[in-house]
């Protein structure tokens, strides 16, 4: 199976080409303007093989949460690739693949993803991986991060550590995780569609997810 990755839910963002469960190429980049940046990933990425868009099988995109604009172009992008057909679109939210990429740590983990107007996007993860569960977040004030933290180990991924007090980052039971955590990447979002669809887990809805 031939897969295409795109992932824009973050001001990282990223677009991965897989064949056969393996990752063959990740391209990563900035957001500053997130449509130009994508169609150029795109076209270095499949230039890399011998084949084009239509040999691809499954286009694997992010519902998010995260950047408003960038999720929906990311699945405009991806939609306008599979030419409508939803059955060769595989969705994720942006929490299930920073805990799929961390899984083997088996830590206790918190996503945080901005949700803008001083609060924080918080999904939870209790150091084992459900692929079933679509690790919906809570959407919290920033200045209440210390509190859900609480007193127990715990490492803090996401794309909102940059938004982190430094009353949090002092915390003695906290760890930040390193750059491969901090935001999704597309190929990392390409290997978790392969393993739940293993599993006979239907995609998410093609939808962005804003957030309750």
């Amino acid at each position: 199976m031939k897969i295409l990755s795109i992932e824009t839910s973050s001001e990282t963002g990223s677009v991965a080409l897989l064949r056969e469960g393996r990752i063959e190429c990740e391209i990563l980049f900035g957001s500053g303007d997130i449509a130009a940046h994508l169609v150029s990933a795109v076209e270095k990425a499949l230039g890399e093989f011998p084949f084009d868009l239509s040999a691809i099988d499954l286009f694997v995109v992010s519902v998010g949460p995260g950047s408003w604009t960038g999720t929906r172009l990311g699945l405009s992008f991806a939609k306008g690739l599979a030419r409508g057909d939803k059955n060769r679109i595989y969705a994720v939210t942006t929490a299930q693949g920073i805990f799929f990429g961390l899984r083997e740590m088996k830590l206790k983990a918190l996503c945080l993803v901005n949700a803008y107007g001083g609060k924080i996007f918080v999904s939870r993860f209790n150091g084992r991986f459900y692929y079933g569960s679509k690790y919906y977040p809570e959407k919290i004030l920033r200045e209440d991060l210390q509190k859900v933290c609480g007193k127990e180990d715990i490492l803090l991924s996401g794309p909102a550590l940059s938004l982190l007090p430094e009353s949090v980052r002092r915390m003695r039971n906290v760890r930040i995780a390193g750059m491969n955590h901090s935001h999704p990447r597309a190929g990392i979002n390409g290997l978790l569609a392969l393993e739940k669809m293993a599993r006979k887990i239907p995609s998410l809805p093609p939808d962005p997810y804003y957030g309750r």
